[in-house]
């Protein structure tokens, strides 16, 4: 595994080896490649056609979107869409598997929305991260305080001091920045919760958002344009 792929050996029935390599990381990935891998032999496409289309398969926005990469200098930063419990523990784990630091991780939860995940993705996080940043999402009709009060009452299940824990109460592209801020050569941040989406949804107004370009820019702001 490394911060840009992911390569595997896909074992058939009938003995065969077929090494690939897949553009994102984590078994989750590595699972769901090796099925495309399966369905396009099935469909009559030659193995080293299908292993060669997936090599050079692109990143999907906002699903474990690489904004850098590690280079000794700067370190992984990354845009995803993990909005539940178990998503965020499938990704923080695939993620942890790539990062020889610490892992930050910036993430809040929705409003009008399943009120008894916002606990469980405070305790989620709070395990398997190194640094939390807690922010807003979309908020909806819900006071953003209350949903991050939630989030941060699992955290505390976890760290009862709530050490290595923040909250970040004005702007979620502050949270991001914050995110990048705190990241060194050795580190990977992960913004999850809002991955393609376009805008926020804060009190009846949808406001133009996304964390993709706002990360690139604390990449740019951080470390300058890449060598």
């Amino acid at each position: 595994m490394t911060d840009s792929a992911t390569t595997f050996t896909l074992h058939g029935p009938d003995g065969q080896a077929i090494a690939a390599a897949c553009p994102l990381p984590g078994l989750v990935n590595v699972q769901n490649a090796a099925l495309a891998l399966v369905m396009a032999m099935r469909a009559g496409v030659p193995a080293q056609t299908a292993v060669a289309a997936l090599a050079t398969a692109h990143n999907i926005p906002g699903r474990m979107q690489r904004i850098s990469q590690r280079d000794g200098v700067r370190g992984t930063c990354i845009v995803d869409f993990a909005h539940t419990p178990d998503a965020m523990e499938l990704t923080l784990k695939a993620v942890r598997q790539i990062t020889p630091g610490r892992l930050i991780v910036v993430f809040g939860s929705d409003g009008d929305r399943d009120r008894g995940k916002r606990p469980m993705l405070g305790e989620v996080c709070a395990r398997l991260a190194d640094v939390l940043v807690v922010t807003d999402e979309n908020p909806r009709s819900e006071d953003p305080q209350s949903i991050r009060d939630a989030i941060l009452a699992g955290a505390r299940s976890v760290r009862p001091d709530l050490h290595d824990v923040e909250e970040i109460t004005t702007w979620r592209g502050d949270a991001v920045r914050r995110g990048v801020e705190l990241c060194g050569p050795q580190d990977t941040v992960i913004v999850t919760g809002k991955g393609h989406e376009p805008f926020l949804e804060i009190a009846g107004e949808f406001i133009r958002y996304n964390d993709a370009p706002v990360m690139r820019e604390a990449v740019l702001t951080k470390w300058g344009e890449p060598a």
